[in-house]
């Protein structure tokens, strides 16, 4: 994917991950040409439009895992129409370069919900696990989805703290993620995060950051 592709996909759309390093993240995924795609905590499916487009249309499946509802999902995915109307303030984390390539990505996010994303549209099969991603319910509904599948990819960016991220590793990454598949873990510096990045099992391949490494994007390869 090219920066301005990203930019195009982002424009208006509630973010709140640094453009360069889910570009970068991005185009580290499309190297593994993935087929089928887990997201772990969707919130406004910002990056679920991004693995949309790594997977191919027809048989490339996106599956989303979120607590929120399919309607809010969609509903809060929406592209506003008017430009910023502030820049980020001091002691706000992102930095310039996050407003440069998406600098719409400022508006308040009751103004996004022009045009919301439908999943219905995409040439690809996207589909919503809804519920605790904790919980057997939708370790369940994952398993119906994917039936005899396993996920390539899978991004975490769920639940951050207590053991909500190594139940999610435990229940969802190791079951459905097939060998040689990547993991990239959000947010590491967050307490549960951080616990599970540590304690990540061996693999053949260097546990790595995904540059410029501010967010914290791990990256995991099963064994």
């Amino acid at each position: 994917m090219l920066r301005e592709e990203l930019a195009e996909l982002w424009w208006g759309r509630y973010v709140e991950s640094y453009c360069h390093e889910m570009l970068n993240l991005v185009n580290i995924v499309e190297t593994i040409n993935p087929l089928t795609v887990i997201e772990i905590g969707v919130k406004h499916c910002g990056t679920l439009l991004l693995w949309e487009r790594t997977v191919p249309p027809g048989e490339g499946m996106v599956i989303g895992v979120d607590m929120t509802s399919v309607e809010e999902l969609i509903g809060s995915s929406g592209k506003s129409t008017e430009p910023p109307e502030i820049l980020p303030g001091h002691g706000d984390p992102r930095t310039a370069d996050f407003f440069t390539m998406c600098p719409s990505s400022w508006v308040d996010h009751a103004k996004c919900t022009v045009n919301p994303f439908d999943p219905a549209k995409s040439a690809r099969q996207i589909h919503f696990a809804i519920g605790d991603s904790n919980s057997q319910n939708v370790h369940d509904q994952i398993a119906n989805i994917l039936g005899d599948r396993k996920a390539d990819f899978i991004f975490h960016d769920g639940g951050h703290f207590g053991d909500v991220p190594q139940g999610d590793f435990d229940n969802i990454v190791q079951p459905f993620l097939k060998s040689g598949g990547l993991f990239a873990l959000a947010d590491t510096s967050c307490e549960g995060v951080k616990v599970l990045y540590e304690n990540l099992p061996p693999s053949p391949r260097p546990v790595i950051f995904v540059p410029p490494n501010r967010a914290g994007i791990a990256l995991w390869w099963k064994p």
